[in-house]
């Protein structure tokens, strides 16, 4: 099966962590711009959620009902939280055995 691409972020912005809501978005964690970018299935920008610096990292879905985004904050080695309008997708346990 060939890979396609979904998006491409224009200007210079680095991506790292992602997580997909329960609507199938894509939320990646947009470094240099300092937000997570909501990406549609389709590939479509959605919105851009302004974090409080620049390097956001890491991203989970979690407490009750997944509506929580916690989020790394990378250049000044700390850790936010902030609630998602949209349900995240829990992890998945796929360990061998």
């Amino acid at each position: 099966m060939a890979a396609r691409l979904v998006i491409g972020l224009g200007g210079f912005q680095r991506l790292d962590s992602l997580k997909i809501a329960a609507s199938g978005n894509i939320c990646v964690s947009t470094l240099v711009t300092g937000c997570i970018s909501v990406i549609s299935p389709q590939g479509e920008l959605i919105d851009q959620v302004w974090m409080p610096e620049v390097y956001p990292t890491n991203l989970a879905f979690v407490g009750q009902g997944l509506h929580d985004a916690v989020v790394t904050l990378s250049l000044t080695g700390r850790v936010g939280r902030l609630w998602w309008p949209e349900k995240g997708l829990r992890l998945q346990n796929h360990g061998a055995g």
